[in-house]
């Protein structure tokens, strides 16, 4: 999962997802669940 979400970090380190099923097009919301995705896989 790490790779994948590193691969799709923008420039400006913020994460999008174009679908805005919960905001996820919103970089303060996609990043957040970027960056608590990448917690939980460190935990693991």
């Amino acid at each position: 999962m790490r790779e994948g979400l590193l691969r799709t970090q923008r420039s400006d380190g913020s994460w999008v997802n174009p679908q805005n099923l919960v905001k996820e097009d919103d970089p303060l919301i996609a990043t957040g669940f970027a960056v608590r995705a990448l917690a939980g896989d460190a935990v693991r």
